[in-house]
């Protein structure tokens, strides 16, 4: 037997393997001349995503959710929990009103806020809010790639801080953090005639992170005030909640001296409406359905992006508020309502002024079919079928197959993706497939395969982590299973990578 380490971000991942009966196809390179060159390409196995989360009951609390990476090929696996260090500290930094580009220092004093922590592409993280004295205490499971973020909420005008690729590691540690006094970053929001715009709120992003600082509100001059750190930032201007107003997200490098920044709008003041109705296919007008307005491109507000939606009424028609421009259309009734979601096929544009859609057309649900065996064509009863559309909503539609393996679910027209979930004591592998319900039924006949097999042992300090839960995911965050860890700490996957 052959054993590797592998580090992910801090985690021992150690796998056992094999060293005969492995089946590997090695394929020279095509430009390679027999003779001339050894070099071999070998076809990658998919990366696996193993997310542990431990019983309540174990250790009292010492161990915290984790994640694990490994390859499909890799045999069985031996996933060693970390224990969780505490993470303790507080904020600190300038009481500061900042109105103009000339700094005004204030006093050093205790900042309200939180401090976020997770690793990118994991279950590993936590966020805790400070007290009233600006204190935090929390527990993180150590790593290397943590993304930390330290945002302020009073006083309101102190700059956030990221730090990125951060480890945790240790008993204990002390995260205090001193949020410098930064750099002015302020300025003026106006509509097409460059009058102020009131009540707008603005809040700064760090772009590599997404994290939002605190948000401020424009003046009854259109002015906003904030303070950040020199360098990469977006400001946000606007937000979904503020019906009819687009939102602006504007990069910005700001120098040393600190950033004025004017946000310009066109025109906010008249009203655009977009009216219709929507009915079925009998004609009867559809109460309930949400039509949803996304942006392409706005006339007056070039840097803008606009998303307005209405409901409609008991009379099947709906009027909401636009801006002019280009946009996309969606009709979008409830998951149980018993029609299909729709996007009108080609963007519609508005001008300025009122426009009437006129009525749309719900298409109903429709009903798929099939029967679910296994490698041996014997029917796979007590099986799981799923079904998430992959636009949309995203609604999900279940059942389970019969003592014959058939099955019969009411779902959306369109693509959906399919998960097959066999039952615990079958031999078969979740399989994902990405049909319409037309495609599936036209099959008639799904075959679920053995697959291969995903295994090991979840363990503590050298002791097996009884009945915790484990998901295992691919590389595009689609889940394969949920199982729990025996008595000894083992636990096993059968799955299908087509």
């Amino acid at each position: 037997m052959s054993r590797t380490t592998r580090l992910f971000a801090g985690l021992g991942l150690t796998l056992s393997m094999g060293a005969c009966g492995q089946d590997m196809s090695l394929e020279r390179a095509d430009d390679a001349t027999p003779g001339e060159n050894d070099t071999f390409t070998v076809a990658a196995p998919p990366s696996l995503r193993l997310d542990v989360l431990p019983p309540y009951n174990q250790t009292d609390g010492a161990l915290m959710n984790q994640s694990f990476i490994a390859q499909a090929d890799e045999g069985p696996l031996r996933l060693e929990m970390s224990t969780p260090t505490r993470v303790t500290g507080g904020l600190t930094g300038y009481d500061a009103t900042p109105q103009t580009l000339i700094e005004v220092p204030g006093e050093v004093v205790r900042v309200i806020g939180r401090l976020d922590a997770w690793v990118p592409g994991t279950i590993i993280g936590a966020s805790v809010p400070t007290d009233d004295s600006g204190r935090f205490d929390l527990s993180l499971v150590p790593n290397d790639g943590y993304v930390l973020a330290w945002v302020p909420e009073s006083p309101s005008d102190l700059p956030l801080v990221v730090a990125v690729d951060q480890s945790i590691s240790g008993r204990t540690m002390d995260l205090s953090r001193y949020l410098d006094y930064g750099v002015p970053f302020v300025g003026r929001v106006t509509d097409a005639d460059g009058a102020p715009v009131q009540g707008l709120p603005v809040a700064l992003v760090e772009p590599n992170t997404g994290v939002t600082g605190v948000t401020v509100f424009t003046d009854e001059g259109g002015r906003y005030a904030l303070r950040t750190n020199p360098g990469e930032w977006i400001v946000r201007v606007g937000s979904s909640a503020v019906l009819g107003v687009p939102v602006q997200e504007i990069f910005v490098d700001v120098p040393d001296a600190g950033a004025f920044v004017p946000v310009q709008y066109g025109d906010l003041t008249s009203d655009h409406l977009v009216d219709g109705e929507i009915v079925n296919l009998a004609g009867e007008t559809v109460r309930g359905v949400i039509v949803r307005f996304v942006s392409r491109s706005l006339d007056d507000t070039p840097d803008g992006h606009l998303i307005s939606e209405a409901d409609t009424s008991s009379n099947g028609r709906f009027s909401v508020r636009v801006q002019p421009g280009e946009y996309d259309v969606y009709l979008l009734p409830a998951a149980n309502s018993g029609y299909s979601p729709a996007r009108l096929p080609e963007p519609v544009r508005f001008e300025a002024g009122r426009s009437d859609l006129g009525v749309m057309t719900l298409r109903p649900q429709v009903t798929a079919t099939g029967t679910l065996v296994n490698s041996e064509g014997l029917p796979l009863a007590n099986a799981q079928v799923r079904a998430k559309e992959s636009d949309f909503e995203g609604n999900v539609f279940e059942t389970v197959t019969d003592e014959l393996g058939n099955f019969s679910v009411t779902v959306s027209e369109g693509a959906l993706v399919w998960t097959f979930t066999p039952s615990a004591d079958s031999l078969a592998a979740v399989t994902h497939l990405t049909l319409t319900a037309d495609e599936l039924t036209e099959q008639d006949i799904i075959t679920l395969y053995e697959g291969e097999v995903v295994e090991g042992q979840v363990v503590w300090d050298d002791e097996p982590v009884s009945f915790g839960s484990i998901e295992l995911r691919d590389e595009d965050d689609r889940l394969y299973g949920r199982t729990l860890t025996d008595d000894t700490g083992r636990f096993s996957f059968r799955v299908d990578w087509r």
